[in-house]
């Protein structure tokens, strides 16, 4: 069992990566693609559909590429606030089975900063990593409304930044 001391830097890390707004996706979008020949992780955004007034969860599934699976990750997700009311998130299994749990908070209106991490170093596996909750706002017309993630950070259990890239989501507004 590895002792509390060596398992706080990987937290710490993607913390300060974030943070810092360099690492695996950088200030800019959801992760830049990876040098040639670099396999990397892959966060996907769902993109749910709900009416005015309902709650929607925006699912994100990860997939790791070989070798690379992250032990923590963090990214902002940036949304219209005219169209969308932040609720919470929630821990999917694939966090849950390495001992994750997703955690988020309102960091500025229309930015929601998650952090899916634990006090272990344990790689999270393929599936539904976590989903963010929004209620759509009542009165908004039908169309669609982007959720964007930036700022997307993956860490290895050493606390070493992996290759993680994400796409863009969006709610449609039926």
């Amino acid at each position: 069992m590895r002792s509390l001391a060596t398992l706080v830097p990987v937290v710490l890390a993607v913390l300060s990566v974030a943070a810092a707004g360099c690492g695996g996706g950088g200030g800019g979008g959801g992760g830049g693609a990876p040098p040639p020949g670099v396999l990397a992780n892959t966060l996907s955004v769902g993109s749910p559909s709900g009416t005015p007034g309902s709650a929607v969860e925006v699912p994100f599934t990860l997939t790791p590429a070989p070798g690379q699976a992250p032990a923590a990750l963090t990214f902002d997700l940036l949304f219209s606030e005219a169209d969308l009311e932040f609720q919470g998130v929630t821990t999917g299994p694939a966090a849950t089975g390495a001992g994750k749990s997703a955690s988020a908070n309102l960091s500025r209106p229309g930015n929601v900063r998650v952090v899916v991490a634990a006090l272990n170093n344990a790689p999270v596996g393929s599936g539904l990593l976590c989903a963010v909750s929004f209620r759509i706002r009542p009165g908004r017309p039908p169309g669609f409304s982007p959720v964007s993630v930036r700022n997307l950070v993956g860490a290895d259990g050493s606390a070493a930044a992996v290759p993680t890239i994400a796409g863009d989501g969006q709610v449609t507004i039926q």
